[in-house]
């Protein structure tokens, strides 16, 4: 371990006011949909398994070209030339960047959301902000390239909010007629989220569980602010602003802040001087 000291976890997590008045989105009608948004990062992030589900689905007869559209916004340009590779072009769309709210209409109205990984040890604790943002307003996410053992993967089974493929072909061909079969009938599909689990990472419950630790470290000499993901001056993550604003009251008390980041090393010593600055 890096330190003996306590360590804790303060997750992205998701804003429920982000998701508020996104209004509807027109690319989701009769035909299953499939979204993906974010990047493409090939043999990384690959959604190379479900188009050869798809191929395979489609050359069995079971279904056709027109019964399902994977939609792929933001850096996506790859998507298309990896499906050009599998034969599912046609299965394909890319409709570039949108604004925020509308890739979140988007997120809110498809039929599945795509979350894409790799499975590798130096991946396993990688959650990104667009899971929270998945679990939170998706109506069901298929997980393709990470297994049960990723904690993403963990996250969406206790969650209830989908399924994780690994790579297992034959599963996403199951998932996608059944699928298919809900959607045709016109069914009303209960969701079955578990919503206690989700709402954990809501950034009020984040930060407020980051003041609670605060507020037990408050009287002691030193308080311990771990950032991984960014500078001190650039933690942008969820609760990042109230450590920003509790680390500089503390500061300005006289009371002593060590700050260890994997992003940049700080001097003790020029923290605390700094009194002016974060005072």
């Amino acid at each position: 371990t890096l330190t003996k000291k306590p360590v804790y976890t303060i997750y992205n997590g998701y804003d429920p006011d982000d998701f508020a008045e996104t209004g509807s989105s027109e690319y989701c009608g009769a035909k299953l949909v499939i979204l993906y948004a974010g990047t493409i990062y090939p043999a990384i992030r690959d959604p190379s398994p479900l188009y050869r589900g798809l191929v395979e689905l489609c050359k069995e007869g079971k279904i056709s070209k027109g019964d399902v559209k994977v939609l792929f916004c933001g850096r996506c340009g790859q998507a298309a030339e990896l499906a050009k590779k599998e034969g599912a072009e046609d299965f394909v769309e890319y409709i570039g960047f949108l604004p925020h709210e509308k890739t979140i209409a988007l997120e809110k109205a498809a039929d599945v959301v795509l979350f894409l990984g790799h499975d590798s040890p130096e991946s396993r604790g990688v959650l990104t902000g667009k899971l929270f943002e998945y679990l939170y307003c998706a109506k069901e996410i298929w997980a393709v390239g990470i297994s049960r053992k990723m904690q993403a993967g963990e996250f969406i089974e206790k969650a209830e909010a989908g399924k994780v493929f690994f790579t297992d072909v034959e599963k996403i061909k199951a998932a996608v007629m059944e699928k298919l079969l809900q959607k045709n009938s016109g069914a009303v599909i209960e969701n079955k989220k578990d919503t206690e689990f989700i709402k954990q990472f809501e950034r009020k419950a984040q930060a407020e569980f980051l003041l609670e630790k605060f507020m037990e470290k408050i009287n002691k000499e030193n308080i311990l602010l771990i950032s991984l993901n960014a500078p001190y001056d650039g933690v942008a993550h969820a609760g990042g602003k109230i450590c920003n604003y509790y680390t500089k009251k503390f500061i300005a008390q006289g009371k002593k802040v060590t700050i260890i980041s994997e992003a940049e090393k700080y001097e003790e010593k020029k923290i605390i001087e700094d009194k002016e600055k974060y005072g």
